[in-house]
């Protein structure tokens, strides 16, 4: 087994981690969960520079298992004193996306809501006449938007595929995307 922090967007690879445990699991239709065990007086953790290169939602924990390759964002970095370790967690992709609203890109004055209180219709989503993965896709295109180029998720969007569905959604609902 080996455990990798990776950089976020691009998924260039930042430090191979020596580990006193690691584990994956994977959860159908979710997003997988990562955790790694770090030894903090290990005089090789103290060289990589563990707390940088370990950023909460800017890196990834990547965890390669045999011929499986399972990761994602790091959401959590706690340190236990007691014990010497530190223990990074992170969830697969789909977790990006738990934490994106569904929102087109707003300027710093833009209001999802109008003076009166009523929802800005501006900001809604609306696609209409399109299959399910086309709804998905403009979804996720969407998020995206909202990142600066150079950190956004290089994702390859496949070609449209012709559908009769729809979705409306809101904008002053602040759903989120996952």
């Amino acid at each position: 087994m080996r455990v990798r922090i990776c950089d976020f967007p691009t998924g260039r690879r930042i430090l191979d981690v020596p580990f006193l445990q690691a584990s994956w699991t994977s959860e159908f239709n979710g997003a997988e969960d990562v955790s790694c065990t770090v030894d903090v007086n290990d005089r090789r953790i103290r060289r990589l520079e563990l707390a940088n290169a370990a950023s909460v939602a800017k890196s990834c924990l990547i965890i390669e298992d045999g011929n499986l390759c399972v990761g994602g964002p790091i959401w959590n970095v706690s340190y236990d004193r007691d014990q010497g370790t530190v223990q990074i967690t992170g969830k697969g992709l789909w977790s990006y996306f738990d934490h994106r609203v569904l929102l087109p890109v707003m300027g710093d004055g833009d209001r999802l809501t109008n003076p009166d209180g009523s929802a800005n219709t501006a900001f809604d989503t609306n696609i209409v006449n399109t299959s399910y993965e086309n709804i998905v896709k403009r979804w996720v295109m969407q998020a995206n938007a909202w990142m600066p180029e150079a950190s956004r998720i290089p994702i390859a969007y496949g070609d449209d595929v012709p559908g009769v569905f729809q979705r409306n959604i809101k904008g002053a609902e602040t759903k989120l995307i996952g």
